[in-house]
């Protein structure tokens, strides 16, 4: 897995000069591990890390299991919902765009 996470950062960098810094922010342990860069996501994301914590313990699927009649229409609006967010946000996660 280490192999893999080196050759990411190998493959997504474009210049060996940010290749190298990349390097050196990934192993540099004396750094402070939370930075502005994390308030900047975790903001934002508040609410999808709480439900992501709910989602994860069996509360969701006794609630499921509780309205059976709902759960098809429950799945879909999650499906749009999400579908809704990745088509609103302006970043690429597609690696391959670049080239």
């Amino acid at each position: 897995m280490f192999l893999v996470i080196i050759s990411f950062v190998i493959f997504d960098i474009t210049s060996l000069i940010d290749m190298f810094n990349y390097f050196k922010a990934m192993f540099n342990f004396n750094n402070i591990l939370i930075d502005k860069t994390f308030y900047y996501y975790l903001i934002p994301n508040t609410l999808l890390l709480v439900f992501a914590i709910i989602a994860s313990t069996p509360f969701i699927k006794t609630l499921l299991n509780k309205f059976k009649s709902l759960r098809f229409i429950i799945l879909i609006s999650g499906l749009i919902l999400s579908t809704a967010f990745l088509i609103d946000s302006s970043f690429n996660p597609f690696l391959y765009f670049r080239f």
